[in-house]
């Protein structure tokens, strides 16, 4: 992370530039334009409303609510700002949502000690590069989304707890995206469409998860990759167009699925590795050159592979 959130000196300083406000029903607004403004708001009690919205540059905005049914929200809009928002302790059914327009964002959103029912929304739009966002979410229920419009920006998203669900979209070149969901029945999906060396990574611990990838456009080097520990998993991937496309696939457990689909032009390649029983691999490719490793251990596995065009290579391995 490029910016600390919270570092000692800036603590100061936004402990003196904002409100701080007890009790329910509370309701804080603020605007600005110009440069180098810091704001905080600071809400301790339920039902509260917090709103910042900032023009200009390097500006720094910074909710913290404790409790439950709070919303914060953000809009700024010029280059070098910074969001963070903060729902903290017992807090749940709490939204938060930052928008940045601009070059150089960062935006921070944090969920992660409440009990479930979690809202988190970030966009970073208007022709951006090199903005930065992040969720952390922990509890029952909650959803993140997250939305980048550019090049070179990076978006991550952390969720423990079940049922969470997450989305993140990227659209342009040198994008990176990764995911890591931590328990059961939870969902995510990764989409990066109209660019060049986009690379997308999720990694999931529990069981009955559901990942998906979809990456589109461009004409070289997109890679996506998915490591699964638990049971009753599902992951997919799907590419299309391009060169040099790349997919890897791990799972350790019992009844996992996985799927990958390549629809690039040459020199792609799958590689999928599964250790336990009852598992199924399935991986399909057209186009020219391509590679598919397929490796699986255990008892009750499947291995399905389906090439078509000319010149591939495919190696099945079953221990």
């Amino acid at each position: 992370m490029k910016k600390m959130l919270l570092a000692s000196a800036a603590t100061i300083s936004l402990m003196l530039a904002g409100p701080a406000f007890a009790g329910s029903g509370n309701d804080a607004y603020l605007t600005q334009s110009g440069t180098g403004h810091v704001n905080t708001q600071n809400q301790y009690g339920s039902d509260a409303t917090s709103t910042v919205t900032q023009s200009g540059t390097s500006n720094q905005a910074e909710h913290e609510q404790r409790a439950s049914n709070n919303t914060g929200s953000t809009t700024q809009e010029g280059s070098g700002n910074q969001a963070y928002i903060q729902q903290l302790d017992t807090s749940s059914n709490n939204t938060a949502t930052q928008a940045q327009r601009g070059t150089d964002g960062f935006a921070l959103i944090r969920q992660h000690n409440g009990g479930g029912g979690n809202t988190a929304t970030q966009t970073q739009h208007g022709g951006s590069v090199d903005n930065e966002a992040y969720i952390v979410q922990a509890g029952v229920g909650n959803g993140a989304s997250q939305d980048q419009y550019g090049d070179r920006s990076t978006a991550r998203i952390t969720q423990s707890g079940d049922s969470n669900n997450s989305s993140q979209a990227q659209s342009g070149s040198w994008h990176v995206a990764e995911a890591t969901l931590t328990g059961n029945n939870n969902t995510t999906s990764q989409t990066q469409s109209g660019g060049d060396s986009n690379n997308s990574t999720v990694t999931v611990t529990g069981s009955g998860n559901t990942v998906t990838h979809l990456q589109s456009g461009g004409t070289v080097m997109k890679a996506a990759s998915t490591v699964v520990s638990g049971s009753s998993n599902q992951q997919v991937i799907t590419q299309s167009d391009g060169n040099n496309i790349e997919t890897a696939q791990t799972i350790t457990g019992d009844r996992n699925r996985q799927y990958a689909v390549q629809s690039g032009n040459n020199g792609n390649r799958i590689s999928q590795a599964a250790t336990g029983n009852d598992n199924l691999q399935s991986a399909t490719q057209s186009g020219g050159g391509n590679t598919l490793l397929q490796t699986i251990s255990g008892t009750n596995n499947v291995q399905v592979a389906t090439q078509t065009g000319t010149g591939h290579s495919s190696t099945q391995t079953v221990h």
